[in-house]
């Protein structure tokens, strides 16, 4: 290296340093996890963030597909950039071994912890998992290539601190009740193209039903059975321990 380049480089640290001590980062990225973090030394030239709707289409007979407003999905975050095995001008701090960041990150990978993620300059400021973490070398250096692509973490909302696993630290999700499953799944499967009567029949079944509500179950599925299908204005009588039917019709029920 050059006289003028390591001049050009003790300035560019001297900057870096000088306006770290206000806080006026020029664009740089961080991330940490409990406790630990680091700064990337070679900010992207680019970055993405991507989200998406969570909407869904019913399609309703004699009258189309209705678009139904979602809620919102998670953000995921790319990034590529460098790990520089030694100081380049145009680094953002003075970098660490590579194999240092790499170790590090591949430990968060494996600890079961949200990830936080901050980029100055911008709004992101997120907790998110990392989705995946590649790495190498080219160009006959020692600097490590690498791509890191994260996804945003959401905690679950309404949950008490005593609702905290205490082998994790994470909220851990709260028990629904049955009326609660069933209706979720029935509310999905009409999202999904179910006519009413099946999504509610298919939520009803998969919810987890009581020793109660499957005896009912069974009662209808036997007149069924028996019967045909149970129709409006259909008269369901007990006598002497059995369930009969009477179907109705123009011009009375018949037993």
């Amino acid at each position: 290296m050059g006289l003028f380049g390591g001049f050009r480089n003790l300035a560019a640290g001297a900057l870096d340093t000088y306006l770290g001590m206000f806080g006026l980062d020029s664009g740089s990225i961080s991330l940490s996890c409990r406790g630990s973090s680091i700064k990337l030394p070679v900010t992207p030239e680019e970055f993405f963030c991507s989200v998406s709707n969570k909407n869904g289409v019913v399609n309703i007979n004699n009258d189309g597909e209705y678009n139904m407003i979602g809620m919102t999905g998670l953000k995921s975050i790319s990034l590529s950039s460098f790990f520089p095995s030694q100081y380049y001008s145009f680094c953002v701090c003075t970098p660490k071994e590579p194999s240092e960041y790499v170790e590090t990150i591949e430990s968060w990978r494996l600890s079961g912890y949200p990830v936080t993620i901050v980029i100055t300059g911008t709004s992101i400021n997120l907790d998110c998992l990392i989705e995946s973490f590649s790495y190498g070398y080219k160009d006959g250096t020692e600097d490590i290539y690498f791509t890191l692509s994260l996804k945003e973490y959401r905690y679950i909302q309404g949950v008490a601190a005593d609702k905290i696993d205490g082998i994790t630290g994470l909220k851990t999700r709260p028990k629904l009740s049955y009326l609660q499953r069933a209706g979720i799944t029935a509310a999905r499967n009409i999202l999904r193209g179910h006519s009413p009567v099946s999504a509610v029949a298919s939520a009803v079944s998969s919810a987890g039903l009581t020793d109660k509500q499957k005896g009912y179950l069974a009662v209808y599925e036997g007149l069924t059975k028996k019967h045909g299908k149970v129709a409006t204005g259909d008269i369901l009588k007990v006598v002497a321990g059995s369930v009969k039917l009477e179907k109705k019709k123009d011009g009375g029920a018949n037993g």
